[in-house]
C-alpha cells in the first residue's frame, strides 16, 4: 500500500534547494532566463510536497484509526470477560460460610463443593462461549485509491493529474505558505480532541 507514495522530507529538501538556487541566481543574475525554469521547478516541487503531505496525512489517519479500533476492542473484550469472571467470583464468595464461631470450636467442613464446581464450570463455559459486543468502527479508508489519495484505483493511475491540480493551486496563490514553513504550525494528522 505504501508503494508509490512520495517522501515528504525528500520533497521538502528538493524545494529548499530550488529556493536557495533561485535566491542565489536573483542575487547574481536577476535577468537570467534560468530563473523562469527554476521557478517552474519550484512550483512543481511545492505541488509534489502538497501531494506528499496529503498522502502522509491520509495514511497516518487511517493507521491511527485502525490501531485505536484494535486497542479499544481489546479493552472492551477484557472488561467484558472480567465482568463475567467477577460475577462468578461473587457466586463463589456467597458459598463461603462466615458464621461466627466460639474459641476452641472448629470450623465445619465446606459443604458446597458441588455448587463451587458448578460456578467454575459456568465461568469456563461463559469464557468459551464469549462473543464481543463491540460496535464497529466505520472507516472511509476504502475510498482511498492508489498513492493514498481519494478515488478509485483507475483514477489514481493518473498521478500526473494530481500533481497538475496541486501545481494549479500553488500557482493560483491558493497555497500561500510553502509546506516547510507550514510544518511548524501544522496540526497532527489524526484527531487530538473529541468532536461533539
Amino acid at each position: 500500500m505504501l508503494r508509490g507514495l512520495l517522501e515528504p522530507e525528500a520533497v521538502a529538501n528538493s524545494t529548499a534547494q530550488i529556493q536557495d538556487e533561485i535566491q542565489k541566481l536573483k542575487y547574481k543574475e536577476p535577468t537570467s532566463p534560468k530563473l523562469v525554469t527554476l521557478e517552474q521547478e519550484l512550483v512543481r516541487a511545492e505541488a509534489q510536497s502538497l501531494v506528499a503531505e496529503a498522502q502522509l496525512t491520509n495514511i497516518t489517519r487511517q493507521k491511527f484509526k485502525e490501531a485505536y479500533d484494535l486497542h479499544t476492542a481489546a479493552i472492551i473484550e477484557r472488561a467484558e470477560k472480567q465482568i463475567m469472571l467477577a460475577q462468578q467470583a461473587r457466586r463463589l464468595v456467597n458459598l463461603l460460610d462466615d458464621t461466627p464461631t466460639v474459641p476452641g470450636e472448629g470450623r465445619p467442613a465446606f459443604e458446597n463443593s458441588d455448587a463451587a464446581r458448578e460456578v467454575l464450570n459456568d465461568a469456563e463455559a461463559g469464557l468459551r462461549n464469549y462473543s464481543p459486543s463491540i460496535q464497529p468502527i466505520h472507516s472511509q479508508a476504502g475510498r482511498m485509491g492508489a498513492g493514498a489519495m481519494p478515488g478509485s484505483t483507475e483514477q489514481q493511475a493518473e498521478s500526473p493529474r494530481i500533481l497538475q491540480r496541486a501545481e494549479q493551486r500553488v500557482q493560483s496563490g491558493e497555497i500561500v505558505q510553502s509546506p516547510q514553513e507550514e510544518r511548524g504550525h501544522q496540526q497532527a494528522p489524526y484527531p487530538t480532541s473529541e468532536v461533539a
